[in-house]
């Protein structure tokens, strides 16, 4: 009698759960009748996860780990030939018990400087979420009561701690075991690590200053103190930038961290070597650095020759300028105008004719005629009186008189009583008489300083 495939078993509980850090063995079985062959399938396909191998009723995961993105529907058929084939389905789920992995979550050992922070972390990666408890040195802390100076984040996957000392002021010390446990259904992890206070860095010695001197040696100190754990380290730099190594002659860095330089061999006695000198001195965790320098000489009275030579030169532009201002100034206040040259040539001394007379012609009244009969000046019986050589802007010609004091030149000819507009000069009258009634009214001729007399006009 044929019998066709009946399930007898499959992998139980379904939905069936595997952890990721170990193998997954899903079976399934079927009786009846003859030989039965079986076939797996995944997620209606029958393509299987990479690394899952089947083996008749077994179906195997990667033999070290189930990884968590192979979760899915498994599906196992059983055909013995007598008639339809029976399968059955398994659910699989894929999940983890906490691990710390090597990446900045997992609490390491740390050392940290006095006076620093820490930060630790109980970052655990878990399917599902782990929570998280932490110990001080095996004693747990009271989340909702932490110790002064400690504080934890709000997932409680972080621990500050802060201001750390070696010594605390109170007797007591922040060198301690930090521990915390990550903790899901599946179990849980411990992590822990050691938090070493280190003494700060620190140089002794002060920067310092020396002058430079030619072919001279200097030496500069740099005493350092480090923490009793660590290595102290010192190092030397010229100029913000290059560091010196010692070679034993004209650098040399000593046990110390003394820094002595030779210059004499140098071919420029050492100038080269003017400048400022860095050490720095570290542990790895911490550092602090002092500055000496060589100065540079002051500059030399003998080397400025040029700037006095500069000085001097530009003193005696300046000498030069002032005496020819001067010279421009008593040319142009000796200078006469040409009213006053014409006047000379003509015999005349215009300065003292104008401190006799003054500006008496320009007190004569308005129409009054001069008597010219009672001192004939140029005894001539009949002439006329020639027009004004100049007209005054201030003058009235309306009515014109000849003045016989000023030798019948107009009254306020010009200031002062002469003829001419700068370019004339006094113009010569002819030696003839004037009769008396030679009067002139409403003089109408055109101002100009260059018209002479003529005789024959007489």
């Amino acid at each position: 009698m044929n019998v066709a495939p009946q399930l007898v078993f499959r992998t139980n509980p379904n939905p069936y759960v595997a952890l990721r850090s170990t193998q997954t063995v899903l079976r399934c079985f079927f009786s009846g009748t003859g030989p039965m062959s079986y076939q797996w399938t995944y997620n209606g396909a029958g393509v299987l996860p990479a690394g899952w191998t089947a083996a008749d009723t077994d179906l195997l995961s990667p033999e070290t780990e189930t990884p968590v993105s192979d979760a899915g529907t498994f599906a196992c058929y059983g055909n013995n030939g007598q008639g339809s084939a029976a399968s059955a389905s398994i659910t699989l789920a894929v999940e983890a018990l906490p691990e710390f992995g090597d990446g900045p979550g997992r609490i390491v050992d740390v050392n940290v400087t006095d006076g620093d922070q820490v930060t630790l972390s109980c970052a655990s990666d878990a399917l599902p979420k782990a929570s998280v408890q932490w110990y001080k040195n095996t004693q747990p802390f009271d989340a909702n009561s932490l110790p002064a100076k400690f504080s934890l984040s709000a997932d409680r996957l972080t621990l500050k701690i802060d201001d750390v000392c070696k010594n605390c002021s109170d007797g007591t010390s922040d060198l301690m075991v930090i521990q915390c446990i990550a903790s899901n259904r599946h179990g849980s992890t411990l992590a822990q690590g050691y938090v070493n206070v280190l003494l700060p860095t620190a140089i002794v010695s002060e920067s310092t200053s020396v002058p430079w001197v030619s072919f001279g040696t200097y030496s500069f100190d740099c005493l350092a103190t480090c923490d009793d754990s660590t290595v102290c380290a010192v190092e030397w730099s010229f100029n913000g930038g290059q560091r010196i190594a010692s070679n034993g002659a004209s650098l040399v860095i000593g046990d110390d961290g003394s820094l002595t330089i030779n210059t004499g061999n140098d071919t420029d006695g050492g100038r080269a070597r003017i400048g400022s000198y860095e050490c720095r001195a570290t542990n790895g965790y911490s550092e602090q650095s002092i500055t000496c320098t060589i100065d540079a000489p002051p500059v030399e009275i003998a080397e400025m020759w040029w700037v006095g030579l500069l000085v001097a030169l530009l003193v005696l532009l300046l000498l030069l300028l002032v005496l020819c201002c001067c010279f421009f100034c008593f040319c142009r206040e000796g200078k006469s105008y040409p009213v006053d040259k014409n006047e000379r040539k003509n015999g005349n001394d215009p300065e003292k004719e104008l401190l006799e007379i003054g500006f008496q012609d320009y007190m004569h009244s308005k129409n009054q005629p001069i008597d010219i009969y009672a001192n004939p000046v140029y005894g001539v019986a009949d002439v006329t009186v020639p027009p004004p050589i100049y007209k005054a802007p201030f003058m009235d010609y309306t009515d014109y008189t000849v003045d016989q004091d000023n030798r019948n030149t107009p009254s306020g000819s010009r200031k002062g009583g002469y003829g001419g507009d700068g370019g004339g000069g006094r113009d010569t009258p002819p030696s003839a008489g004037v009769p008396a009634e030679a009067t002139q009214t409403k003089s109408a001729y055109p101002v100009n300083g260059n018209q002479s007399w003529n005789s024959s006009e007489v």
